[in-house]
Formats: structure tokens, C-alpha cells, sequence
């Protein structure tokens, strides 16, 4: 996975993610500023990906709903994981991170070496 630079910063950050949400209340979802992005708005992220070997993904909507996706560079990465409001006050809160840790495992158990007897 370290030969794939985007990738290992997607597992990463997946992780760092799951983490923040630990804390979140019922109230707020996960959001993001990025230190060196456009503006200064928080955005909702819904998703996180990678096209590797040296791009990371931003999904998710701006603070009026619309779509958004940020691709950066793995080596300019800066984020600031913060609290939004949830966009849907009547649902639960989404949480992306227990997600993204089951596709970081399915991706990892898929390049295992498969074992014989």
C-alpha cells in the first residue's frame, strides 16, 4: 500500500475520520476546511476516495446544499475536520467513517496472498 502514496493517506485520514466522529453529538456530522483550499467554508463530507497513485478525494456539499468535490495533490493535504450541522435535521447523523474503514479492510483482504494447504 506504501507504493501507492494517495491510497495510504486515504487509509489514513479514513482512520483519523472515524476517530472525530467518536465525538460528534446527535446534532452534527462531520465537515472539513481545507487549510490550503478555496475559501474558507466548512463543507459536509460524504465521501472519501483516492485515484491513485497521488490524488485524495473530497465528496460532499457546501453549506447550501449543492455538490462539491475537492481533488488534491496527497503531498498538500491539510485538514481541519470540524462539526457542521447535519443537513437533514429530522435524521440520524451520517457517519462516514465506520464506511470508509470497511473499504480500507475489503481493500486490503483483496490483496492478500491467497494461502493453499
Amino acid at each position: 500500500m506504501r507504493e501507492n502514496p494517495a491510497e495510504w493517506a486515504f487509509v489514513r485520514l479514513s482512520r483519523l475520520i472515524q476517530d472525530f466522529e467518536k465525538q460528534l453529538d446527535e446534532n452534527s456530522e462531520i465537515g472539513a476546511l481545507m487549510a490550503n483550499g478555496p475559501g474558507d467554508a466548512a463543507f459536509a463530507i460524504r465521501d472519501l476516495g483516492f485515484w491513485g497513485p497521488d490524488f485524495i478525494l473530497f465528496m460532499g456539499v457546501n453549506s447550501v446544499g449543492r455538490p462539491i468535490r475537492l481533488v488534491q495533490h496527497y503531498t498538500q493535504v491539510n485538514v481541519l475536520l470540524s462539526a457542521v450541522p447535519k443537513q437533514k435535521p429530522e435524521e440520524p447523523p451520517r457517519r462516514i467513517g465506520f464506511a470508509l474503514q470497511e473499504r480500507v479492510e475489503k481493500t486490503q483482504a483483496d490483496r492478500s496472498p491467497e494461502t493453499s494447504d
